[in-house]
């Protein structure tokens, strides 16, 4: 449910999001204005996206959809976009590769039956989290952060969101594609 939430919430900002980085490669104020824009976008998508999730908050499943609300934030947390964009692939799969290897040791440690679900869940929120902070620290390289003082335009959110609905339909069509071909 969490993974439906974040596909359907996130429009498929995130292919518009590195591509409209990518061709703003050799400006880094017009990246840092695109970034701040695109970032917006993906707050105002996630509030909307927590309003379809709480109504799960209350289900006999509460406290494994309360673990998620970390894993929920995070998917919109997470600025991959910007790197793959600026063509910078190191930095994202040295991230996830440690991060991915440690919370399998975690798993392997820590979940020895089915009833140690919440731990499950405890342990994959809390790394995506993990992950999506860890590269706040290198923003600073490819944007510019005193840029946020820019007044953001409402007309270039709705172009930003309109640009990413029309990525979003091909990549919706491929996971229902794959899923009911199951």
């Amino acid at each position: 449910i969490v993974s439906i939430i974040v596909t359907i919430g996130l429009l498929g900002i995130n292919t518009y999001g590195y591509r409209e980085v990518a061709f703003c490669l050799d400006d880094k104020k017009k990246r840092s204005k695109l970034f701040f824009e695109i970032t917006l976008v993906r707050f105002i998508l996630m509030i909307l996206s927590f309003f379809a999730y709480v109504p799960f908050l209350f289900s006999n499943f509460s406290i494994y959809f309360f673990i998620m609300i970390f894993h929920l934030v995070s998917q919109f947390m997470d600025f991959t976009w910007l790197f793959i964009g600026v063509e910078n692939l190191k930095i994202v799969a040295i991230r996830n590769f440690l991060v991915k290897l440690i919370s399998t040791i975690l798993i392997f440690i820590f979940v020895k039956t089915p009833n140690d679900l919440d731990v499950y869940l405890w342990i994959l929120s809390l790394s995506s989290l993990i992950v999506s902070c860890s590269i706040l620290f290198n923003l600073k390289k490819y944007i510019y952060i005193s840029i946020i003082k820019e007044k953001i335009q409402i007309k270039s959110l709705i172009i930003h969101s309109y640009n990413s609905l029309k990525l979003f339909f091909p990549q919706i069509g491929l996971i229902l594609f794959l899923q009911v071909d199951k």
